[in-house]
């Protein structure tokens, strides 16, 4: 009779979820508070024109996601007016 060899039970890592999906924090810009995202390089999925020096940002490109924490017209459209921006330009402050 043939002998089956069971595969090795890999140790479960737990999943980094800062590392993964990209901490948020709130920085203050002007007076402003901004909450900022780290985008890390494997999710950068789509191309985006940073605002600060307008070069693109390129797919795989790790990057940060700036939008302001208290909109004019509220948290909704603040989310949607977020902009992407290479991680020296937004450190700039340009």
């Amino acid at each position: 009779m043939a002998r089956r060899n069971k595969p090795k039970r890999e140790e479960h890592v737990p999943l980094e979820l800062n590392r993964t999906m990209g901490s948020r924090r709130v920085e203050t810009r002007r007076g402003e508070g901004y909450i900022v995202q780290d985008i890390p390089a494997a999710n950068a999925q789509k191309e985006y024109s940073c605002p600060g020096c307008v070069i693109p940002i390129s797919i795989g490109m790790a990057h940060v996601v700036a939008w302001r924490e208290e909109g004019f017209f509220g948290e909704e459209a603040a989310l949607r007016d977020r902009r992407h921006w290479h991680i020296p330009c937004w450190k700039s402050g340009r």
